[in-house]
């Protein structure tokens, strides 16, 4: 019997942990862009990057993928975050993992 090992952790960073959460509202505002911070509080082991399954000489990394889901206030689908070039956000892409 081999039991899997957990998931990475990932936790919210800056102002939306702060506030505990962000409220965009289109009546008042359309932002173009909302800043998501999150935090790899295991990064001193391993980044986002360096756990994919795609790690070359890594025999326990499982990592897919860290995306972002929202949905609007009543709406029962969830969407897949995107970057400013429109592709969808994967907090464990290197490029976008080193953005500031």
């Amino acid at each position: 019997l081999q039991f899997l090992q957990p998931c990475p952790r990932v936790e919210w960073a800056g102002a939306i942990r702060r506030q505990h959460g962000f409220l965009v509202n289109t009546k008042t505002t359309v932002p173009d862009k909302v800043l998501v911070t999150v935090h790899n509080p295991n990064f001193s082991e391993r980044s986002f990057a360096e756990n994919l399954v795609t790690t070359p000489n890594c025999t326990d990394c499982r990592l897919e993928d860290v995306k972002m889901y929202y949905r609007e206030l009543g709406a029962i689908q969830w969407k897949t975050a995107l970057t400013d070039t429109g592709e969808k956000l994967d907090f464990a892409n290197p490029s976008v993992a080193d953005e500031t």
